[in-house]
């Protein structure tokens, strides 16, 4: 096992198991980050975004640690969704302010982001990431 597949495959598990938790119990995630949930639509949102996406998102990453051939693939994945996710948190953390439950988020968004450029370019040194 190499450190791109055993990337995914940890993270493909979190994501995967933190979806399910949430499409299942919606306020779950809103308590922590602080968001009111006061409509049955605000829940389905919840249940959509945080419980669906995260489980799918986590099932993808699953199947490519487990293909030699989808590794790369699934780690660009990592890069650009997750990436794009701490880039977008850091941004809202420097016009909202810091919240702890930001800050920790962040710091686990970016290190998967950056882990998985270090896997993707450590399983291909002579090609760049796209």
């Amino acid at each position: 096992m190499n450190l791109g597949s055993a990337w995914l495959g940890l993270n493909g598990f979190i994501f995967f198991g933190y979806g399910v938790v949430c499409l299942f119990s919606p306020s779950m995630p809103a308590d922590y980050a602080g968001i009111s949930l006061p409509t049955s639509s605000g829940e389905t949102e919840i249940r959509a975004m945080y419980g669906g996406l995260q489980a799918a998102l986590g099932a993808f990453l699953v199947g490519c640690a487990f293909s030699a051939n989808r590794q790369a693939e699934g780690l660009r994945v990592m890069v650009f969704l997750i990436g794009g996710l701490a880039l977008g948190r850091a941004f809202g953390l420097l016009l909202d302010g810091l919240t702890s439950y930001n800050i920790y988020a962040l710091a686990y968004e970016a290190s998967v982001a950056v882990v998985a450029l270090w896997a993707l370019r450590q399983n291909n040194p002579n090609t760049e990431p796209n």
